[in-house]
């Protein structure tokens, strides 16, 4: 049991420290564009080596297009508003609105598998809903009450959506692939094509060794 909290607070704690060293990466000069790429990038070695060790490789072509799906949304469009959100509001913010996932799991629910609405998950939402009108009305980065931009709350809800595809989408693959397995091919397909294209004219090489730091500890 405790094994399993230790668990649970260790991973709380790595996500945490994601806004954190992204704020630093985004002081060495590298956008969130970037960030997302290298992330990316990153990711993938560390999956890449787990998949090769444990010789867990295998890929069902028929499962081809909706991991590309998966690779554009819950993976791409993921990293980029969720950085997004973290340099236009704070990492505060960000983390907030991107847990306005489980009422996007309600709502694909309902819409795409045909699940029941009940009173609890219509409540549910609803106070979601209102938290983030009360966030979006307070400060972001500052300490100041000034409404934080329409561009900042669509970035941490975009994320939240995109979050939820874990949950809704990644429900087929749990059962056919292990996590190191699957994102073995997620990661290197439409993520690291879509990020790069906006990092051609910087790299964490001009910007010096704490920008790989920093990079890399995000990405721990």
């Amino acid at each position: 049991m405790w094994r399993g909290y230790t668990l649970i607070i260790s991973a709380a704690s790595c996500w945490a420290l994601i806004g954190i060293f992204s704020f630093i990466a985004y002081g060495q000069g590298i956008q969130p564009m970037e960030v997302a790429f290298w992330r990316a990038v990153l990711s993938w070695v560390f999956f890449a080596v787990q998949a090769v060790m444990k010789k867990e490789t295998q890929l069902v072509k028929k499962d081809i297009p909706l991991l590309l799906l998966f690779g554009i949304f819950g993976i791409s469009a993921f990293y980029v508003s969720y950085l997004f959100a973290i340099k236009e509001g704070g990492a505060a913010f960000a983390s907030v609105l991107l847990y306005t996932a489980p009422a996007w799991v309600v709502a694909c629910s309902f819409f795409i598998f045909r699940e029941k609405l009940t009173v609890s998950k219509v409540t549910a939402v609803l106070m979601v809903v209102a938290g983030v009108v009360l966030i979006s009305r307070g400060g972001g980065n500052s300490n100041s009450s000034t409404a934080l931009g329409f561009f900042a709350v669509f970035s941490g809800l975009a994320a939240g959506f995109c979050y939820s595809l874990y949950y809704t989408m990644g429900k087929y693959f749990t059962s056919r692939y292990s996590s190191a397995n699957l994102f073995f091919y997620v990661f290197p397909s439409v993520p690291s094509v879509f990020c790069r294209l906006s990092s051609l004219e910087r790299s964490p090489q001009r910007h010096g060794l704490h920008c790989w730091q920093s990079l890399l500890f995000q990405r721990l």
